[in-house]
């Protein structure tokens, strides 16, 4: 996906979103991901926090310690037309799923 598409298709998510009362921020680090396809939202999850922290993954606390990865994913793949959209803390994140497949940090709330 070129950056012109990876634009378009997370500002169509955010405003969607927006009206489904989930508050997406286009200006927001975020990943794209194929939950149709062999894409997972877990590892754009852990492959974005470990971008926005300048670290490897594997220096990340696991993930399962906040969600469940299995679970996660499988949500994602059953629909992939966007009809979810999942939040929880990870990693001093707000982490924003939308089941079409973005992903989105938020600094988590104190």
């Amino acid at each position: 996906m070129d950056e012109e598409q990876f634009h378009r298709h997370s500002v169509d998510h955010a405003d969607r979103a927006d009206r489904d009362g989930v508050k997406l921020d286009t200006d927001a680090p975020k990943a794209i991901f194929e939950p149709t396809a062999d894409g997972s939202a877990t590892e754009a999850i852990v492959s974005l926090v470990a971008q926005e922290r300048d670290c490897d993954p594997l220096e990340l606390d696991p993930l399962y310690g906040a969600i469940d990865p299995e679970a996660l994913d499988s949500i994602c793949r059953a629909t992939p037309e966007g009809s979810v959209r999942i939040s929880f803390e990870y990693a001093g994140f707000t982490v924003l799923i939308d089941g079409g497949g973005v992903v989105q940090l938020l600094p988590a709330e104190k």
